[in-house]
């Protein structure tokens, strides 16, 4: 395993004679490097109740995702998930957005900006 400090620009090649695989990686400058994405996600629940209420809050909406923030893989009774609700450009259009979903879901439901 080959673990990067920052971001970097790989190449893979396979040659045949001789046979080798060549990797080089060079690391990225700031004008190479994605920019930041903003994305609206909710608290951790575990697998059931909670986070089927809010999906059917929320079920017009596009751009949705159900990611596991903790737990062991393929065991959902012991696992922890979080809604994803959409990913933006700027922190300005993700707290536009935030407001709207706040709206529709309530107090109840914390919502986070998370830069990714």
């Amino acid at each position: 395993m080959i673990v990067f400090n920052s971001p970097v620009q790989y190449e893979i090649r396979e040659y045949a004679d001789p046979a080798q695989v060549v990797i080089s990686a060079l690391p990225l400058t700031e004008e190479e490097k994605d920019p930041a994405i903003h994305t609206i996600r909710t608290e951790a629940f575990p697998f059931g109740g909670k986070l089927a209420n809010l999906e059917e809050m929320i079920f017009e909406e596009a751009d949705i995702r159900y990611l596991r923030e903790s737990g062991t893989p393929f065991n959902t009774t012991e696992s922890s998930f979080y809604m994803e609700l959409g990913q933006y450009q700027s922190v300005q259009a993700a707290e536009e957005k935030m407001a709207q979903l706040q709206n529709l879901l309530g107090s109840d439901v914390k919502l986070f900006i998370e830069e990714k």
